[in-house]
């Protein structure tokens, strides 16, 4: 079995590729390399298996690619198997093989011909119109080692958070210079028990947990603020822990915003289970600061908005109203609502909640 500490690095890339999706390949490599596989790709469906959104491969022919796109992406037996697979799957494709439909085994043929073999597929994501594939492939009949096997169901519930980000970034630009704009330093970081008591805390964490502004540790336990926090940081808890179910519109890439006393700026929290079923530790909480101005520049770049829509989405951002905004430019209320709802439906959301959630993400997102 991989080192922990290997398995870390692993985590680190897949969540990077978060932030640089063109380096899913390498993430697929270097994964692959670990559990023994010969080649892998990650593979995003949409509109029921007959568009691939995004291909990145490691070690297979590129001609394979082209093939499979001009002959077999309609008809993709494991895209049709994963419909009735929970997310975080992990499954080979023995069976698939033993269809009797010609269709079936010409695929399978092909699959042959560039010594693809049996495939792993790890289910990172799936919505009613995308689902994500991580495919780690084997030449052999034996297909991957038990090690293998269980290193990728360690790895799955991270490959499903670090695409969930990828969809959270949306087509945001230049997310580089977005999430500059946020961070200043590592993400705080902290450990929980199964019973949510606080294991490990980093450095960076002791220095924002000691400020007692908006989150702090009493008797072992992370602490809010306040009760409507602490029950939004209960919420965003729960699931990690595997104290409770999220709902259908959560997933394990989302986190909550928590006000701080002093009126600075809110913790972005987030948490994710630790797939390490021996160990104590259960949970990793993220504690993310942010910041009162953001660039309308940078949100101009990241979003496509127009200048003055930029500008309005900085200031909603920053928990301005609209009246607000209209006394500050010196326009009328009309204006600046009519401009929300062209910055909500580029932005695609219903709410001034929404919105900063929205950009909040695309700029945490790979850190959290």
């Amino acid at each position: 079995m991989a080192s922990e500490d290997l398995l870390d690095g692993l985590i680190d890339h897949i969540y990077d590729a978060s932030l640089h999706p063109d380096r899913w390949g390498e993430v697929m490599a270097q994964v692959g390399a670990t559990v023994g596989a010969t080649s892998g790709t990650s593979l995003w469906f949409a509109q029921g298996g007959s568009e691939l959104l995004q291909a990145h491969v490691w070690n297979i022919d590129p001609a394979a690619l082209d093939e499979y796109q001009q002959h077999y992406l309609s008809f993709c037996p494991r895209y049709r198997a994963s419909q009735g697979l929970s997310v975080g799957a992990v499954y080979d494709d023995r069976d698939e093989r033993a269809a009797p439909s010609r269709t079936a085994r010409e695929y399978y043929d092909f699959m042959d011909r560039y010594e693809l073999g049996l495939a792993r597929i790890v289910l990172a994501e799936k919505r009613p119109d995308l689902t994500i594939g991580m495919n780690f492939y084997n030449r052999t009949e034996d297909g991957l080692s038990s090690d293998g096997e269980r290193m990728l169901a360690r790895l799955a519930p991270h490959f499903r958070r670090a695409c969930n980000l990828v969809q959270r970034l949306g087509d945001v630009a230049d997310r580089a210079a977005l999430a500059e704009s946020w961070f200043a330093a590592r993400t705080a970081s902290l450990t929980l028990d199964v019973s949510g008591n606080v294991v490990r805390v980093n450095e960076a964490a002791e220095k924002l947990l000691g400020l007692a502004d908006g989150l702090r540790i009493v008797q072992r336990r992370l602490v809010a603020a306040t009760a409507a926090d602490q029950a939004r940081l209960r919420e965003e808890l729960g699931p990690a822990l595997g104290l409770a179910q999220g709902s259908g519109s959560r997933s394990d890439g989302s986190f909550v915003l928590l006000s701080r006393p002093s009126g600075e700026p809110p913790f972005a929290v987030s948490a994710v289970p630790v797939t390490r079923p021996t160990s104590r530790e259960r949970a990793i909480v993220t504690i993310s600061p942010t910041v009162p101005h953001i660039s309308p520049k940078a949100l101009h770049r990241a979003f496509g908005l127009t200048p003055s829509e930029a500008s309005v989405a900085a200031a909603l951002a920053e928990g301005k109203s609209p009246e607000q905004i209209a006394r500050g430019r010196l326009v009328s209320l009309q204006t600046i609502r009519s401009q929300m709802k062209a910055i909500y439906a580029r932005l695609d959301v219903s709410s001034q909640a929404e919105l900063v959630s929205r950009i909040t993400a695309a700029a945490l997102g790979a850190r959290l």
